[in-house]
């Protein structure tokens, strides 16, 4: 498996403290990520200073399930194992032996992912918890912005609010894509219509804090200056969600 990313971290990838593992390869292209050296399958030459540097480095499940046992008394407050990316899910067999071998350690599991997968099934049914990103439910906007069918993601994500015990949403709030209150209305009516009782929901400020790395992997960042959000905005969304029953998380 590449991994360009790995490390502990407290509550932001999951519930409490928790070893983050991010691996290469993703199918979006948003153009607001903050990890462009997780896109590109195969990894991505990073140059700094006139120094290039390979983004990854690669792990055997081995190798990572042992780095994981021996990290278990660090795993406090509900704490385990996290595989995020780019998109964890399409290492598909080597995640989900990464997976059904951390359970069979005892350690808790989180995936974080877009909701793309063919077998997303197979996810939901090996994972502790499932934390999911959906940047629009507007057919025509999420594939202009993702390059990718929005339908999948229904479909996934649809399947994990009916069937899985633990789940959170999160959205990236990005001014000029999804915070009308259109926007707002479609993403609580598409929820509504599913068991949310096991669900929490949270907002992401759009940030550029990832720019400068699009520029390390000499990539174009083609973010306008005005995508950022107000906290205004944010609250209109969080009470909106909580006035039709939906749990809003800040984490």
């Amino acid at each position: 498996m590449l991994l360009f990313q790995k490390g502990l971290n407290y509550s932001q990838d999951g519930r409490g403290n928790r070893m983050v593992y991010h691996l290469v390869g993703c199918n979006m292209r948003c153009p607001w990520c903050a990890n462009p050296e997780g896109i590109k399958a195969g990894g991505t030459i990073l140059t700094k200073g006139g120094i290039p540097r390979r983004s990854w480095h690669e792990y055997s499940v081995d190798q990572l399930i042992s780095e994981a046992v021996s990290l278990k008394d660090m795993f406090f407050d509900g704490g385990g194992v996290t595989l995020t990316g780019g998109e964890p899910t399409l290492w598909t067999d080597e995640a989900l032996s990464l997976l059904d071998g951390l359970r069979r350690e005892g350690i808790h599991t989180t995936v974080e992912t877009n909701a793309t997968s063919p077998i997303f099934d197979k996810f939901v049914a090996s994972t502790d918890c499932m934390i999911m990103d959906f940047k629009t439910p507007n057919a025509h906007k999420h594939l202009a912005y993702t390059g990718v069918d929005v339908e999948i993601v229904k479909k996934n994500i649809s399947y994990a609010l009916d069937n899985h015990p633990d789940v959170l949403i999160r959205t990236p709030l990005i001014n000029g894509v999804n915070t009308s209150d259109e926007d707002m209305r479609e993403f609580v009516k598409f929820y509504t219509s599913h068991d949310t009782s096991h669900a929490r929901f949270e907002f992401l400020k759009y940030h550029d804090y990832g720019a400068v790395k699009w520029a390390e992997c000499s990539l174009p960042y083609t973010m306008p200056p005005d995508s950022f959000v107000s906290d205004e905005v944010v609250e209109k969304f969080a009470k909106y969600y909580i006035d039709h029953s939906l749990v809003v998380i800040r984490t």
